[in-house]
């Protein structure tokens, strides 16, 4: 626990990721990712089999000269014959997820970042551990999750309605000056909403602030530090795009000879890796300005002196 620059947070989240990867698979892939998989599938429906794969029939038809051209095909079209009857099902199946899987992801790599950033590893609390912590917590992380989706709503509506404004003021100037401010006013809204959602789930688990206990604390958090918080967010947006296109350039060379459904697990399991990377780093950045603003280091060292002379490890990494 240390003071951090941004380039320093994503070290830490790579080597965070590293030694705690299990723990952080066991919420990203096997709860999550499972979830994302029955979705993925019943979306693809009937065009899995009206489809098939057209780099195997190609091949049947000796069309190899073709190769290049049909792994960038099975890369980037829809095999997708028709919406499926079963869509509104995958629909409800979607909303669910959100609301009652998302905070165990989220929660529960949060939880496991949050851990390792006090200085606790997996080695020291086991994956059972982690999901009893998640599961005592659930009720209260969904709730907290509900009102993060009422916050982006409520942003999102009053982004529009700003961007709609400026738009007919346009119109009736003749100018795109009113456009140029009002996509300005658009975007910037909408990075106040992604921002004090990053600290949403960092300061429930960590503070105890549940359903919309969390926001003035994520707004304290965020204007101590804008540019960080801005500039960890796109640095991390630039790492996952980068590692989205390497790991699909490699899952689609290795599930190329092979039906839709092979794309469909390997786009699955690389949305189950890279998720994590963003909760990670925006935990640690929230120890970070806590460190930096408010001597947390120096507050959990004596909680940590206290938790050792009565024989308790796991103590001060969950409470306070």
């Amino acid at each position: 626990m240390k003071p951090m620059g941004v380039i320093g947070i994503i070290d830490h989240t790579i080597k965070l990721y590293r030694n705690n990867f299990k723990a952080i698979i066991l919420f990203a892939l096997l709860i999550g990712g499972t979830a994302n998989l029955i979705i993925s599938l019943m979306q693809m429906g009937s065009g899995i089999a009206v489809w098939g794969s057209p780099m195997i029939s190609m091949l049947q038809e000796g069309g190899w000269e073709e190769l290049g051209g049909a792994f960038f095909e099975t890369m980037f079209e829809s095999y997708y014959a028709a919406q499926p009857d079963n869509s509104w099902v995958a629909g409800l199946l979607s909303l669910a997820v959100a609301i009652f899987i998302t905070p165990l992801v989220t929660g529960g790599v949060t939880f496991v970042a949050l851990s390792a950033g006090h200085g606790v590893f997996g080695n020291e609390i086991t994956e059972k551990s982690y999901l009893s912590q998640i599961f005592s917590k659930y009720g209260k992380l969904v709730g907290t999750i509900l009102a993060v989706y009422v916050l982006l709503f409520l942003f999102a509506v009053v982004a529009v309605i700003i961007l709609s404004m400026f738009i007919g003021i346009a119109a009736v100037s003749g100018s795109n000056l009113g456009i140029i401010v009002g996509l300005l006013l658009f975007f910037i809204i909408l990075i106040l909403a992604m921002a004090l959602y990053v600290f949403a789930f960092p300061v429930a688990i960590q503070e105890n602030r549940y359903g919309f206990a969390w926001l003035p604390r994520a707004w304290k958090l965020f204007t101590s530090r804008i540019w960080k918080t801005i500039g960890l967010g796109l640095l991390t947006l630039v790492l996952i795009f980068i590692l989205l296109i390497i790991l699909q350039i490699v899952f689609g060379m290795v599930f190329v000879l092979f039906p839709p459904i092979f794309i469909v697990v390997s786009s699955v399991l690389v949305t189950a890796l890279l998720t994590p990377i963003t909760m990670i780093a925006f935990a640690l950045l929230y120890l970070d300005i806590r460190i930096t603003t408010e001597g947390y280091d120096l507050e959990m060292r004596l909680v940590s002196m206290q938790n050792a002379e009565e024989g308790n490890i796991e103590g001060s990494v969950y409470d306070e």
